[in-house]
């Protein structure tokens, strides 16, 4: 399952992230090894020149702050040099085969959703334990979606 809030800034590990709004149909899939983990990576997403925010807000065509239904999952990945380290080909083969994975899920979900997140491929994509790690995120992602509804604000 995805990790909660509590387990997605260990400091150690690398990660796969996906932000959801199921109101506007969107999903956005990202990686990170950063300290902070996925909280460190998403406060960098929600800047004004951040990936997340601009992709969003192009496709969208609402700005970030309007959204009251914004969901970030994080998936950890192996605890392992090549998806931990400074390199990043590994992770973003994981990144690259999730997306693929979202986008041929995506049918089969209500409701059904467009990936506004880019990622080229790379070499590692064809390993069997990156597509490994891939698969089991689109699983988890697929069992999860069909219960994630956002809380109600609170104002």
């Amino acid at each position: 399952m995805p990790s909660v809030i509590g387990a997605c800034f260990d400091g150690r590990l690398a990660y796969i992230y996906i932000w959801l709004s199921k109101k506007h149909r969107v999903v956005y899939v990202g990686q990170t090894n950063g300290t902070e983990g996925t909280l460190g990576r998403a406060a960098q997403h929600v800047t004004i020149r951040g990936t997340f925010r601009q992709r969003f807000e192009e496709v969208v065509g609402l700005q970030l702050e309007a959204i009251d239904d914004l969901i970030l999952l994080s998936f950890p990945l192996p605890f392992e040099p090549e998806f931990t380290g400074i390199e990043s080909s590994f992770r973003e083969g994981v990144e690259f085969l999730v997306q693929q994975g979202l986008l041929d899920a995506r049918s089969n979900l209500t409701p059904m959703y467009r990936v506004i997140s880019t990622v080229r491929p790379t070499a590692q994509a064809s390993l069997k334990r990156v597509q490994t790690c891939a698969d089991d995120i689109v699983k988890q992602f697929v069992v999860a979606y069909a219960t994630l509804t956002p809380l109600p604000p609170i104002y």
